[in-house]
């Protein structure tokens, strides 16, 4: 019994050292997630999207969004077989987890592996087999 009770104060012992100031620990854990995620919008979001979305009434609309390192885009549609103008807008972007948002466009986007997926009115993702149609392609 005296074993069983100094293993237990011991395991006890090593668990208190082990233990450090939770606030301090979660602060660096989010500075450190934060820089991690600078890092990985510079790397991972950064660039140019293509694709031909869909379209009603033409061939599709040859879609390009480029997004910047300062929060700035360009977007440009086409639409292909109907018009010669090409319709740009510019502005911020803004990412919220994987969501990002083009201030003055009326959809989002999801950011994927090298790709943008964009949602529907609502937010949400477009389902089905016409899903695979909303994707733009990290050049």
């Amino acid at each position: 019994m005296k074993r069983f009770i100094w293993i237990v104060g011991l395991l006890l012992t090593i668990g208190m050292v082990g233990c450090d100031n939770p606030k301090q620990s979660v602060a660096v854990y989010k500075d450190n997630l934060q820089d991690l995620k600078g890092r990985d919008k510079a790397e991972v979001v950064i660039g140019e999207y293509k694709g031909v979305m869909p379209c009603a009434d033409c061939d599709g609309i040859e879609t390009l969004i480029s997004l910047h390192a300062d929060n700035t885009y360009q977007y440009s549609s086409k639409y292909l077989n109907k018009s010669d103008d090409v319709f740009m807008r510019e502005g911020k972007w803004k990412l919220d987890g994987n969501i990002i948002t083009l201030d003055g466009v009326d959809y989002k986007f999801k950011l994927g592996n090298r790709i943008l997926s964009q949602l529907d009115l609502s937010g949400n993702d477009i389902t089905g087999d016409i899903s695979r149609y909303y994707v733009l392609t990290k050049n």
